[in-house]
């Protein structure tokens, strides 16, 4: 991702709201042909939780990039949610002391399966108005849509979404989600 990288280390780093780097994914995605490879860090980028080790957020933007359109990669030590950067030309372990922090496999697990759903590959992704520092991504193919809904902010908020009453489960928690015209966001992303 690293043609639209400066916009999203801009976003990590609270410089930027999530709506002005997706305006960018955006661009993005109108302009590529073909696959486009996803990454929250790597070997030479730093960690999420090195730019705000908190749960909330660390599940919340790792939960936005692998939602995106796109083939997502994970980096060796995205599972301990580590904020040390190893180095890729010496020998630098990961630090599997913390492994499944902030409950990170379970959530790689379940957005990687996600991931191979066909509306994924072969769907319309629309990124939705929303709130600022709210992301609201649909998905549609046929008769199936898809929505992801992502909390950046520090407090609940209320979000405005065009579906009629729905009664759903969230694959990220596994709990009961009722949705109605609005529905109130706090710190797990909704998909």
């Amino acid at each position: 991702d690293y043609d639209i990288r400066p916009y999203q280390e801009k976003f990590l780093k609270g410089e930027i709201s999530v709506n002005k780097y997706l305006i960018q994914v955006s661009k993005q995605l109108k302009t590529i042909k073909g696959i486009k490879a996803r990454c929250i860090c790597n070997h030479d980028l730093p960690r999420v939780s090195s730019y705000k080790d908190e749960r909330s957020f660390v599940r919340q933007a790792t939960s936005l990039t692998y939602f995106i359109k796109g083939t997502n990669f994970v980096y060796a030590g995205d599972e301990t949610a580590s904020t040390h950067l190893p180095s890729l030309f010496d020998y630098d372990e990961v630090d599997w002391s913390d492994y499944n922090k902030y409950n990170m496999v379970d959530l790689l697990k379940t957005l990687i399966a996600l991931k191979k759903n066909v509306i994924f590959k072969d769907g319309n992704m629309e990124i939705m108005k929303s709130p600022t520092n709210v992301a609201i991504i649909k998905y549609t193919l046929n008769s199936s849509t898809c929505y992801g809904i992502f909390n950046f902010t520090s407090k609940r908020k209320k979000v405005t979404l065009d579906i009629s009453s729905l009664n759903v489960t969230n694959i990220i928690t596994n709990q009961n989600v009722e949705i109605s015209d609005s529905l109130i966001i706090k710190d797990e992303p909704i998909i």
